[in-house]
C-alpha cells in the first residue's frame, strides 16, 4: 500500500499523492442547460425494482426527486455487481442532513451523472452584525432561504466582496447562542487576541453547520470493502461532512466528478445571498486502499478542509534479529504473508522495501 497523508490549505491548494491524478482543468463540457421538473415518483423504489428485475442497465428518468433517508442513508447498494446507472439530468435532493449514497461491498459498478444536493441544507449562513470590541465574541444573523434547526460549530468566515475565506480557522466555543429573531452568539476558547489572524469585520458571511431529521452517516458518497466502482460527472452541490469517502476499497474510479458551491441562479431554493460553501468537509478521501482511488478530470472548490486525503494506518516495528524485523500490527491486520512491506522511518533514508513472511 503506497499511500500518503495529503491536505489542503483552504480551499485552492491539494498535495495530492501518487496514488491519485487530479486534472483540474476542463473537466466539462458546456451545453444547453436542461431544465430539471419536480418528479413525485419514488426514487429508491425505482431503483430497487429495477434491480430485483434483473437489469444490469438502469436509466433514470430525468428530473429532481425528493428522497428521505432510511436507516441512516438516503439510497444503499450492498453486494451489487457489474451494474450500470444512468443519471443524466437527475437530481437527488436529500431531506435528511445524512449520507446521500452508500455502496456497500460492490464490484465493477457505475454510477454516472447523477446531481446530489439538500433541503434543508447541511450548513448555514448570514451576517456578522456585531463583535466584541476585544473580537472573543460575535453576533449574526441567518439569512433569509438559510436554514437553523440545530446549528453545529463549524464556523468559516468569508469576505462578502470577494467570496473568499476572511480569515483561517480559529478554536470557536462549541456552543453556538440563540439570541431569537434569527440571531446567534459564537465566542473563542481559550482566546488571546491576534490581529495577524482575527481580521473578521462586521457584515462579514459567517457559515455553519446544520443538522436535521434522523442521525446517520455523515458524508454524501461513500463506498466499503468495493472495487473497481466508478462514478462518473456526479456533482455535490452539499455534504453534511466529506463529499468522496472510501473504506479498504481498491481500483476505484472518480471521472469528471465536481465539488462545487451552487449557482443561485440554478438553485430551487430562493436565498438573498448565494452559497459560500460548498461541502462542511473533505471532497475526496481514501482510507486503507489497496489500489487507491483514481481521481480523473474532477473538481473540488469551496469544501470545508481538504481536497484529496489518501490515508492509511501504519503499524510499528517491534525488534529485529539481523534481517527479520517483528511488526506489532495495530486494529485489524491489513497485511497478509507475501505482500510487500514499505517503511517510514522518523528520520534517515528509508530502509529498503520487504515481505511479510509470517503472520
Amino acid at each position: 500500500m503506497k499511500n500518503l497523508i495529503s491536505g489542503s490549505l483552504f480551499h485552492r491548494v491539494a498535495w495530492v499523492s501518487a496514488t491519485a491524478i487530479l486534472l483540474l482543468a476542463g473537466w466539462c463540457k458546456c451545453g444547453e442547460k436542461v431544465v430539471l421538473t419536480e418528479q413525485s415518483a419514488d426514487l429508491r423504489a425505482l431503483i430497487r425494482g429495477e434491480l430485483v428485475a434483473g437489469k444490469k442497465r438502469i436509466v433514470i428518468p430525468q428530473g429532481r426527486y425528493r428522497v428521505s433517508s432510511e436507516k441512516g442513508h438516503h439510497l444503499q447498494f450492498k453486494n451489487l455487481s457489474d451494474v450500470e446507472i444512468i443519471a443524466n439530468n437527475v437530481e437527488m435532493v436529500c431531506t435528511s442532513t445524512v449520507q446521500a449514497l452508500l455502496f456497500d461491498q460492490c464490484s465493477n459498478v457505475t454510477l454516472r451523472g447523477l446531481v446530489v444536493d439538500y433541503d434543508p441544507l447541511p450548513f448555514t449562513q448570514g451576517k456578522i452584525i456585531t463583535i466584541a470590541p476585544d473580537k472573543s465574541s460575535m453576533d449574526f444573523e441567518v439569512a433569509e432561504g438559510y436554514p437553523e434547526n440545530e446549528l453545529v460549530e463549524r464556523i468559516q468566515i468569508y469576505d462578502p466582496t470577494t467570496g473568499e475565506l476572511r480569515r483561517d480557522d480559529a478554536n470557536w466555543k462549541q456552543e453556538i447562542q440563540s439570541l431569537g429573531g434569527h440571531r446567534y452568539r459564537v465566542g473563542k476558547d481559550h482566546y488571546r487576541y491576534d490581529p495577524l489572524r482575527d481580521t473578521e469585520q462586521v457584515g462579514d458571511i459567517l457559515v455553519t453547520n446544520n443538522n436535521f431529521g434522523p442521525r446517520g452517516g455523515p458524508h454524501a458518497v461513500e463506498l466499503t470493502n468495493s472495487s473497481g466502482v466508478q462514478l462518473e460527472d456526479i456533482t455535490l452541490f452539499a455534504s453534511p461532512c466529506f463529499g468522496f469517502l472510501e473504506y479498504d476499497c481498491t481500483g476505484n474510479r472518480y471521472i469528471r466528478c465536481k465539488v462545487d458551491r451552487r449557482d443561485p441562479a440554478d438553485d430551487p431554493v430562493k436565498r438573498v445571498m448565494p452559497r459560500m460553501r460548498s461541502l462542511n468537509a473533505d471532497a475526496f478521501h481514501s482510507k486503507d486502499a489497496i489500489q487507491g482511488p483514481a481521481i480523473i478530470g474532477c473538481k473540488a472548490h469551496f469544501q470545508g478542509d481538504d481536497c484529496v486525503n489518501i490515508n492509511g494506518k501504519y503499524n510499528y516495528v517491534s525488534g529485529s534479529r539481523g534481517r527479520q524485523l517483528r511488526i506489532a500490527v495495530t486494529g485489524k491486520p491489513k497485511i497478509k504473508t507475501g505482500d510487500p512491506v514499505e517503511f517510514l522511518p522518523h528520520s534517515g533514508p528509508r530502509p529498503p522495501d520487504a515481505i511479510a513472511v509470517k503472520m
